[in-house]
């Protein structure tokens, strides 16, 4: 009875990690096709991130600063 239940587990692990890899591979895919069919957008979408991501950064350094220093 325990032997059965670990190749049920087994199965299910060896499926979910074949799930993951496909997924992997289908976005991996869909990117390099998007990067060489569209390069002008996918550039400016990275830069688009890039901006967004420093904005945050910048609104999380300006009220930590305010946090510290009793507000502004």
């Amino acid at each position: 009875m325990t032997n059965g239940a670990k190749r049920v587990r087994k199965l299910d692990g060896v499926g979910t990690v074949n799930l993951k890899k496909l997924l992997i591979f289908a976005g991996v895919a869909l990117l390099l096709f998007f990067l060489i069919a569209e390069p002008q957008q996918a550039a400016q979408l990275v830069q688009n991130i890039l901006n967004s991501l420093r904005a945050a950064a910048e609104s999380i350094v300006l009220f930590v600063r305010n946090v510290f220093s009793g507000g502004a």
